[in-house]
């Protein structure tokens, strides 16, 4: 069984000509192809998004990721996906317009 994810932050889109996005909060959604991760213990662990993965604008010297992989704020690189909805939750909780991010060709991303 797969766990829903329920925690959303809004933030801005990876598309600077799409409104704003509330994203699932899934920290290894983005980079968690194989090629990415990194060993802890002997065991291959995805890596993961830090807490300036949503900042509006990239700064220097800025760790997006646990191993860097991420360079700047809402990258999506390959291999990952970034879900979220341009539309605010309908009676019921459903989001209409929702969508999953990954490049290069999606609706939301690059």
């Amino acid at each position: 069984m797969i766990p829903l994810a329920t925690a959303l932050l809004r933030a801005i889109p990876p598309k600077p000509d799409q409104a704003r996005v509330q994203f699932l909060v899934e920290a290894c959604d983005p980079s968690e192809a194989t090629e990415f991760a990194y060993t802890a213990n002997g065991i291959l662990v995805s890596d993961f998004y830090s807490v300036r993965f949503f900042d509006p604008v990239a700064a220097r010297g800025v760790r997006y990721s646990f191993t860097g992989a991420i360079r700047r704020p809402r990258e999506v690189i390959r291999g990952g996906y970034l879900s979220g909805s341009t539309s605010p939750p309908t009676r019921g909780g459903k989001r209409p317009g929702s969508a999953a991010i990954s490049p290069p060709s999606a609706t939301l991303g690059k």
